[in-house]
């Protein structure tokens, strides 16, 4: 990912540090690792591959789970909750080459348990917006009463009313930050939230640039 640097060191102090910490130290210093990292910034602006690559980074052990927030919606009542309680229900199997390396099937078993599972939701705003939003006639509606649902859904999920299989980190990607509904970013949710802005200066395009060519660099194609 290039011109990001400043963005991944805030992600790394916030993010990665209390996720790669002994949970034991957590537990004695009283801190909660983070559960949700909102992304938000104009399209174009490296939200999307910047998450997949993170993902990636946070969960080697494991594949990470990318979903569009519209996906997730469905016309008929209980499905749209049932899609996003299958998101954290049912996540991926670790890599079989880690499965494949271990004979032990209780340590297969415990690291099952213990990976990270990191899901990437874009279009974020699709789940998450403001509940209580009307229709456009001066009422709430039955579309809005479904998507009030799915936000109460996601909150039961990210406080932990609803025990989660793994340890879970959702990634939330949206252009619209003021649509996102503002219980979903308190403590304990998706409190860290950061901007990504698109690159104005040389030196961020320039990095960019470096990313995208340096295969042909190694090719000797430039």
């Amino acid at each position: 990912v290039g011109g990001l640097d400043d963005i991944l060191k805030q992600i790394k102090r916030r993010i990665w540090t209390p996720l790669a910490a002994p949970p034991q130290l957590l537990k004695e210093l009283g801190i909660q690792p983070t559960r949700g990292l909102l992304l938000y910034g104009k399209p174009g602006c490296g939200k999307t591959l910047l998450a997949s690559t993170l993902g990636s980074m946070l969960s080697p052990f494991r594949p990470i789970t990318v979903v569009n927030g519209p996906e997730i919606m469905d016309k008929f009542v209980g499905s749209s909750e049932k899609n996003l309680r299958e998101l954290f229900d049912n996540p991926p199997d670790i890599y079989d080459k880690f499965k494949q390396n271990c004979t032990d099937a209780g340590m297969v078993d415990a690291m099952n348990r213990a990976a990270i599972h990191v899901i990437v939701m874009d279009e974020f705003d699709a789940v998450a917006r403001s509940r209580g939003g009307n229709d456009g006639k001066g009422g709430q509606g039955d579309s809005g009463v479904a998507r009030d649902s799915v936000v109460n859904q996601l909150l039961a999920k990210m406080d932990g009313v609803q025990p989660l299989a793994v340890p879970t980190l959702v990634i939330g990607l949206t252009n619209k930050r003021s649509l996102i509904e503002p219980a979903l970013l308190r403590p304990g949710r998706f409190e860290v939230q950061i901007e990504i802005p698109l690159p104005n200066s040389i030196e961020q395009r320039i990095s960019i640039l470096m990313v995208h060519t340096k295969h042909m660099f190694a090719a000797g194609r430039l």
